[in-house]
């Protein structure tokens, strides 16, 4: 079995897979994984949290590899964590933090920071309305975001019903009716 992404029938890559046998059979499915589910318009990369130092360290030197890193969290344990790893890490990254959404809305348009690390769940707004708000912003509009949650993306989010049915027809370990 290889987990496609949606859409990505017609691109070949390498897989393992394609040392098999003629006669073996391959399923094609996909699964739904992080990376599918972020809100790329928004977003350019999603941490769910507990998050290790390396998997931290990795997405930070993909958007870049010095310069100033604004982390957005209510958490002051993980914003003291994150400030940590970054000073061991000894690229030379310079760490703002705020606490809420406001506060970095106000951060990052004032002094454009090279990187955000944003929260979800914040105390006076969600990160979805502070990246909204940066994105509009032509100060920020190109500034890399990267989504930091304890909930992985798409979850927080209420899926729409399936199409052909209602939500009076469908019912948590029921069937229909």
């Amino acid at each position: 079995m290889v987990n496609v992404a949606p859409g990505a029938e017609g691109i070949h890559q390498p897989h393992p897979a394609s040392r098999l046998p003629w006669d073996v059979p391959l399923l094609r499915c996909s699964l739904p994984v992080n990376a599918w589910l972020v809100d790329h318009d928004l977003f350019d990369d999603w941490l769910s949290k507990p998050v290790t130092g390396e998997r931290l360290l990795e997405t930070i030197a993909r958007f870049c590899s010095e310069g100033q890193i604004l982390i957005v969290d209510d958490e002051i344990g993980f914003v003291a964590w994150v400030r940590r790893i970054l000073e061991a890490s000894g690229a030379p990254y310079a760490a703002r933090q705020m606490h809420s959404g406001q506060e970095a809305v106000l951060a990052a348009t004032t002094n454009p920071p090279d990187l955000i690390l944003l929260d979800i769940m914040l105390p006076d707004q969600d990160g979805w309305a502070v990246a909204h708000a940066l994105r509009r912003n032509a100060t920020t509009q190109r500034v890399p975001i990267v989504a930091v949650s304890g909930t992985p993306p798409g979850a927080l989010r209420t899926p729409a019903p399936a199409q052909g049915f209602s939500r009076a027809h469908s019912r948590v370990g029921g069937g229909l009716g």
